[in-house]
């Protein structure tokens, strides 16, 4: 293969890319996560410090598990306050519905990074569950549904975000915070469309191309 003929190929595959889109999926599977400020601390006695990435890993631990056995805990009372988890999602996306795994007797405050006005936004005020459906439940429960590990909170309208963040509510909660699993479902944001103009001079490029590269092949 040529030269001008590689190029041709490499312009090709870009504009398919551009125009292309995925499948939706967990997008906030692996991805990478910040804790901020103090964790781990004040548990019950045989806490386990565990990696941060378990947040995202997409296993929910066994319902009922203890709070600060094997998920991301931290003691917000007193002065020791200020805690949150940041899930860089290393893209844009376009999200739907959410799941999470967090103790039973706390709310917790999921916001999104809105780049148009720089600021978080409120994507899901998720409940407090000490009391599901008349049920007194323990430890740590998965909304929308303790009693069922994949369905989805719906959010009324779909947002488009590359991060996520996750905070307890001071107001409706014992303090003692914790989250083993954060899933988020969508699709990638796709790349702009170029405008028919661009689009002409691309074709127009590719033509140019693949004409030069037949005048060198004929000189030789």
């Amino acid at each position: 293969m040529g030269k001008a003929s590689r190029i041709v190929s490499c312009l090709s595959m870009l504009l398919v890319l551009a125009c292309g889109s995925a499948s939706a999926a967990n997008v906030a599977l692996n991805s990478d996560v910040t804790l901020s400020g103090t964790f781990f601390t004040n548990g019950w006695g045989g806490g386990w410090v565990v990696d941060k990435s378990t947040v995202v890993d997409g296993r929910f631990l066994p319902k009922n598990n203890r709070w600060d056995q094997g998920a991301v805990w931290w003691d917000a009372r007193g002065g020791n306050t200020g805690q949150y988890i940041t899930i860089d999602l290393g893209g844009s996306y376009s999200i739907y519905s959410f799941i999470a795994q967090v103790d039973d007797n706390d709310a917790y405050k999921l916001e999104y990074w809105d780049d148009g006005s720089g600021s978080w936004k409120t994507a899901w005020n998720i409940p407090n569950y000490n009391w599901y459906n008349g049920v007194n439940v323990w430890g740590m429960q998965t909304r929308p549904n303790p009693f069922n590990d994949n369905e989805q909170y719906l959010l009324p309208a779909s947002i488009v975000t590359s991060k996520l963040k996750l905070s307890g509510d001071m107001n409706n909660s014992d303090r003692l915070f914790s989250v083993s699993e954060i899933q988020a479902f969508g699709e990638p944001v796709p790349a702009p469309v170029p405008e028919p103009g661009t689009m002409l001079l691309l074709g127009s490029g590719l033509v140019g191309l693949a004409g030069y590269g037949r005048k060198r092949t004929v000189r030789k």
